[in-house]
């Protein structure tokens, strides 16, 4: 778990991304979920008088790598035929000497969309793929936005 040291923060430098089991480094990448509730309002009122629990939505994901870890260790490990079809986790780990270790969980994740550009200079080259994610567990704790079972009640509020 992290621990808050001020003055200090994470950067790039300290995250590691693990797909299924093979350790790959990336340029960057961004995922993100969120709670969609339907407001509800009685005729004649310009109140909200209710809302609903509401339905669990994940972002398109997406992640960058150079071509060379793309092409080298990333495609070699992956189906020929229907890559996209097959569901694997994904994990960010990070890693500070004063802070700690953290994790986030992407699980469910396929692979829905190829994107290189190339050009006439020379900057290294970049592939980006987006990620569909079924379920997002955020830090080594697995906290969820969205209730997993929403028969369970919810615990105290400890904000």
């Amino acid at each position: 778990m992290l621990r808050r040291v001020k003055g200090i923060e994470l950067d790039g430098t300290t995250t590691i991304m693990t797909i299924a089991r093979t350790e790959i480094s990336c340029l960057g990448a961004n995922y993100g979920d969120n709670i969609a509730p339907e407001k509800l309002r009685q005729m004649g009122s310009q109140q909200i008088d209710a809302t609903t629990m509401g339905t669990y939505e994940t972002e398109e994901g997406k992640i960058r790598m150079s071509a060379s870890n793309f092409r080298g260790i990333f495609f070699p490990l992956i189906d020929q035929n229907g890559f996209a079809n097959r569901v694997v986790p994904v994990i960010f780990s990070f890693f500070h000497p004063q802070l700690g270790n953290d994790s986030d969980l992407l699980d469910g994740c396929r692979f829905i969309k190829l994107s290189q550009a190339l050009e006439a200079s020379s900057k290294a080259q970049e592939v980006e793929f987006g990620i569909l994610v079924r379920q997002i567990y955020w830090t080594e704790r697995r906290v969820t936005i969205n209730s997993l079972d929403t028969s369970l009640p919810l615990s105290p509020v400890q904000i």
